[in-house]
């Protein structure tokens, strides 16, 4: 959770610092930088992704896991922004075209009940991985004994219970 919290905060430090509130995406440079003539916003991505495309993936996936919808509104403009690009040459924009994906059809989020690093835990999981149920996989020991919600193999949220696993995913329990 801390992690997810940082990155939240280099995100709006971001969107303030290099977003461009007109057009959409970002800018190389901040606005008050006196040596820069003309800012430019990256529309490449070569050996390293472009900033806007590394922005907008990181407000799509910010944006579903907070479930905020500013921050996804955000990957939207930022994708809509370099459109013309990515439409022309889309073999420039790559990792631009995955966070287009994330915007067009955001990552659901799959619970499972079991004790996690069991053998048919992880046979769970990965079909959950290969239906499409996005980077989010969860589970629940239901004896109660702890259990781990996990996003990629990184712990975020530790639960005891299947009520707990429901409230950490976002899902309303009836009292």
């Amino acid at each position: 959770a801390r992690w997810l919290a940082w990155a939240e905060r280099l995100q709006r430090t971001m969107d303030v610092e290099f977003g461009d509130a007109a057009g959409g995406g970002f800018f190389s440079s901040r606005a008050e930088d006196a040596s820069i003539l003309w800012r430019m916003k990256d529309d490449y991505d070569g050996a390293e992704p472009a900033a806007n495309s590394v922005a907008a993936n990181n407000q799509a996936r910010l944006g579903a896991m907070l479930g905020d919808e500013g921050l996804r509104d955000g990957a939207r403009r930022t994708v809509a922004a370099l459109r013309g690009r990515w439409e022309r040459l889309p073999q420039s924009l790559p990792a631009m075209l995955v966070a287009l994906e994330r915007v067009i059809s955001p990552a659901r989020r799959v619970g499972l009940g079991g004790t996690p690093g069991t053998a048919e835990f992880a046979a769970w999981a990965a079909v959950a991985r290969r239906a499409r149920g996005g980077p989010w996989v969860l589970g629940a020991d239901a004896g109660g004994e702890g259990a781990r919600v996990t996003r990629d193999g990184i712990v975020e949220v530790e639960v005891k219970t299947l009520t707990e696993l429901a409230r950490a995913v976002g899902v309303e329990v009836a009292p």
